[in-house]
């Protein structure tokens, strides 16, 4: 049985840095001993890890383990594509939203507020304070 402090320090460091486990296609386990009966034993080891804003640049993305070949471990695949081309942003700045007397400190309360998510989600969660 793996040990528990190890496996608790490292969720607690992907959680302290925001990362995200990337779910895998293919076999549920990613290393095995090798061995029969019921000294056989297979556990997951092996994955992939990434904070959101490189999830934000991908259009596309798939993790898979492969057939183990000459190793006690699965080979992940890790395939994706990345948006790097900019797009037009379709935000408009009507120079009457500046005149409302508390304009100036709504904008800065929000650019002083950290918030964790997806851009959607930053929007959403600043437009509904």
């Amino acid at each position: 049985m793996p040990a528990r402090l190890p496996m608790e320090e490292f969720q607690k460091w992907t959680d302290d840095f925001n990362l995200v486990h990337l779910p895998t296609n293919g076999a549920e386990f990613t290393w095995e001993n090798g061995r029969g009966g019921l000294r056989h034993t297979e556990r997951r080891l092996d994955r992939v890890i990434c904070n959101q804003p490189w999830l934000d640049l991908c259009t596309s993305l798939n993790v898979s383990t492969l057939t183990k070949h000459k190793s006690d471990h699965f080979p992940i695949l890790l395939d994706f594509n990345l948006n790097l081309l900019g797009f037009a942003s379709h935000f408009k700045f009507l120079r009457m939203w500046s005149s409302h007397p508390g304009c100036e400190n709504l904008i800065k309360d929000c650019w002083n507020v950290e918030i964790f998510g997806s851009p959607m989600f930053i929007l959403r969660t600043l437009a509904c304070r």
